[in-house]
């Protein structure tokens, strides 16, 4: 049971460097602690140990700020948490017995810029840790035989996503072809090229020296993220056979938003898969237009953005290899990219059931359109959905008022499964022309 509390602040701003930089800073801090035990005889009792116990803790704040962990900013999260935590081993060493709640630590003002061009990227790394491969150990496989990475823009309005993916295969005949395709904007396109065997190779080299087969079985915690962002993936297939597994044993992970937990992996695979296609020669190049617009909620018609016709790096991150309208890190636009035109936002539909539902799982599915590498509940081409989201619709209970109702056909999008008022699609209303 605490004695009583104290409220501290620092009178002067304390100075610090962080580990990343030479420029010393200033920090202001404020807080309490509850003191639970301390001798009376060295400290004194009443407003006298109070003040002695509030010098005290003010003092070794310094301390703490010298002796702040490797890898973490002062003035990165957490940073109230870690202070406290070495607050209260400095009291503990004292001989008394603390609770240290601390409530603010910032810089002084005029500083935050000069901290940002100094700790941009460190403070970046911190609230965006990347996953790590170094300590994983060796998973034994055949010859890898195929390798996907997939990009998936998500967007809450009807028709806004995209998808973009590279496969590359090494072939029974001993030559090994990339495709690299792109779904979205009204416009599909595909180009496969034949890829030198040497530069293949160093997919091959990549994948065993950063364990990735090893990397799929890891469960690995990602930011979550709602509306507006690319979603990234990669696979691996191998041929097992020669060590006594399945010719075809495939390997899977889910990145989770493109450009963050992932991110160093993501391009260091985007940069191979680049040289593959730049040196590689073109066989094949499709490209069809699907519709000049979308069908959004209640049937709204929208004009989507084109899409750049080269990869692109952008300006504000840095991040490589984007082929979308706008960078899945940041949000920059593509440079020169052509604006969405104006148009007035559509009224949400009542609730749809198809809400309701967990999202499919992350193994990738082929839709019956031949859309391949799909990861969410419905095709971002034509926007069937996905079987493990039919399953899924099946076993869970439906309202009452559901159970007993017969499907119906959406007259605007085709979608076969609908059993409420609005289409699980495209949200048009039952019966609407």
């Amino acid at each position: 049971m605490a004695l009583f509390t104290i409220n501290f602040r620092t009178a002067q701003p304390v100075p610090f460097k962080e580990h990343c930089s030479d420029v010393e800073f200033y920090a202001r801090v404020c807080g309490s602690a509850e003191i639970e035990f301390y001798d009376e005889a060295r400290y004194g009792v009443g407003k006298e140990g109070e003040d002695a116990l509030r010098t005290m803790i003010l003092g070794m704040i310094p301390g703490c700020f010298a002796a702040w962990p490797e890898g973490k900013l002062i003035m990165g999260p957490g940073n109230r948490e870690i202070l406290e935590d070495l607050l209260s081993a400095s009291l503990t060493a004292a001989g008394i017995n603390a609770k240290p709640d601390i409530r603010d630590v910032s810089l002084i003002e005029g500083q935050m810029d000069k901290y940002m061009a100094e700790c941009r990227e460190a403070l970046d790394k911190q609230m965006n840790p990347q996953v790590s491969t170094e300590d994983l150990e060796e998973e034994k496989h055949g010859p890898l035989i195929g390798f996907s990475l997939s990009y998936s823009s998500h967007s809450m309005m009807a028709g806004g996503g995209s998808s973009s993916g590279d496969d590359l295969e090494w072939n029974k005949d001993g030559t090994v072809t990339l495709t690299s395709s792109y779904s979205g904007s009204g416009k599909n396109t595909r180009f496969k090229y034949n890829v030198k065997p040497e530069i293949a190779q160093k997919m091959r080299d990549y994948v065993t020296e950063k364990h990735l087969a090893r990397l799929s079985k890891e469960d690995i915690k990602t930011p979550v993220m709602f509306d507006n962002f690319t979603s990234a993936s990669f696979s691996m297939s191998f041929d097992d056979s020669s060590i006594g597994g399945s010719p075809y044993e495939h390997c899977y992970v889910n990145c989770g938003p493109a450009g963050m937990t992932f991110r160093t992996i993501e391009n260091e695979l985007a940069e191979i898969l680049k040289e593959c296609r730049e040196t590689g020669e073109c066989i094949l190049s499709e490209e069809n237009e699907t519709s000049n617009g979308f069908i959004g909620m209640g049937g709204f018609t929208g004009i989507m953005t084109q899409p750049p016709t080269e990869a692109w790096t952008c300006p504000s991150c840095g991040m490589k290899v984007i082929t979308g309208s706008f960078c899945p890190q940041c949000a920059t636009p593509a440079p020169e990219a052509p604006q969405a035109a104006s148009a007035p936002a559509p009224t949400p539909s009542p609730t749809i059931f198809a809400m309701d539902y967990p999202p499919a799982s992350g193994e990738p599915w082929t839709c019956s359109c031949g859309y391949k590498g799909n990861t969410g509940k419905f095709c971002p081409n034509c926007g069937n959905p996905s079987p493990a989201y039919l399953s899924q619709r099946e076993e869970k209970k439906e309202p009452e008022a559901l159970m007993s109702a017969e499907m119906w056909t959406c007259l605007i999008c085709g979608c076969k499964e609908n059993i409420g008022r609005f289409c699980l699609r495209c949200g048009s209303l039952k019966n609407a022309q």
